[in-house]
């Protein structure tokens, strides 16, 4: 990649789980792979916040009617070495 004018760009990490229940969502953020994982981010990031969101959705399922979808979403700024 090239440099920009500015100087390095900055890469934007971000992911997005989804979940069944709140119960899994917070499971999952007990982890110790999510542990792992929360760790890493925070190694590698270098600059800005980082912003974790918890949201909830609702849809229609054409065989199960009204369904709510709980999601974690994550994302982060870093500079490539």
């Amino acid at each position: 990649m090239l440099p920009m004018p500015e100087g390095p760009a900055a890469f934007y990490q971000m992911f997005s789980m989804p979940f069944n229940s709140m119960e899994e969502l917070l499971a999952a953020i007990d982890s110790p792979g999510m542990q792992e994982v929360a760790a890493d981010a925070n190694r590698i990031s270098t600059g800005g916040q980082k912003v974790v969101l918890i949201g909830n959705e609702s849809y229609v399922n054409a065989n199960s009617g009204i369904r709510s979808l709980y999601r974690l979403a994550s994302s982060f700024v870093f500079t490539p070495e």
